[in-house]
């Protein structure tokens, strides 16, 4: 029985279990911290991306804005900004499919332009109204209206 008391006694005084123990201790602090850490800048990174599609879509609006503004023409319009012409449908709706840098594209994912026109036409000319909505995963992210006044030609 002494010898087994003594063994006992020994193995729980001995430094290396104490080291162990801390050396355990501190990893898990490390695992834990590198984790809330990880998910600190994935959520940062999230927030980046958002942003910059934001701030690629108000660009893309203002571009749209300024050529509307100077023709009064959907197609004209997206003729100057994205190279091609698109007309609207008899209700004065167009949809495009942009990717995240607001170029044209067929891949599912990016963001979708609506472009609502309307027009008002009397004798002295033709006043258009233009709202673009930007769409990005099902979320409004941006939206510009703007008015193209083109006098009738006497």
């Amino acid at each position: 029985m002494s010898i087994l008391k003594r063994v006992n006694t020994e193995r729980g005084n001995r430094p290396s279990d104490l080291f162990f123990i801390e050396m355990i201790i501190v990893l898990l602090f490390f695992c834990i911290s590198g984790a809330i850490i990880m998910r600190a800048f994935t959520a940062a990174d999230l927030q980046s991306r958002k942003i910059t599609i934001k701030e690629n879509a108000a660009l893309c609006a203002q571009s749209a804005a300024e050529a509307y503004s100077i023709s009064g023409s959907v197609e004209e319009m997206t003729e100057r900004v994205f190279g091609k012409a698109y007309s609207p449908d008899e209700k004065g709706r167009c949809t495009l499919p942009l990717n995240t840098s607001c170029n044209i594209s067929a891949a599912e994912g990016g963001i979708t332009l609506i472009l609502s026109e309307s027009e008002e036409i009397n004798d002295a000319g033709r006043l258009s109204d233009l709202k673009m909505l930007f769409v990005y995963n099902e979320e409004e992210i941006f939206t510009l209206s703007c008015t193209a006044y083109v006098p009738s030609e006497m």
